[in-house]
């Protein structure tokens, strides 16, 4: 395991240097194992970070070893390369909301530098 973010109160998103992201489910107390595989890559995954937008949609971002960083929406599972860091790897990530201009930013670092995309709020 290399992440763990909260994805509801009772579930919880797992990154693994395997290159799964497993979803568990802390519902069901009698069974321990309770999970499922969301995404699966040739690569390690690094960083997660959960995101809900106003329109309470559910998206997560994915750093994987192979510099790419992937959003995946919740909703239909469809994953969407948002960067591709060439010859480095995506070793972590950040959102972060800036309501004075309206905006999400998301950071990301690699093995020489910090690449920020910003996307306007809805």
């Amino acid at each position: 395991m290399t992440k763990a973010k909260w994805l509801t109160p009772t579930q919880a998103v797992i990154a693994t240097t395997r290159g799964q992201l497993l979803v568990h489910s802390f519902e069901k107390a009698d069974n321990p194992f309770n999970q499922s595989v969301l995404y699966q890559t040739d690569n390690a995954i690094l960083d997660v970070q959960v995101w809900r937008g106003a329109d309470m949609k559910t998206q997560i971002f994915l750093a994987e070893d192979s510099g790419k960083v992937v959003q995946l929406d919740c909703e239909t599972l469809a994953a969407t390369t948002v960067l591709q860091a060439n010859e480095e790897s995506a070793l972590c990530i950040s959102l972060d909301v800036i309501l004075k201009e309206s905006a999400v930013y998301l950071s990301v670092g690699t093995n020489s530098r910090v690449i920020v995309l910003k996307r306007e709020l809805a």
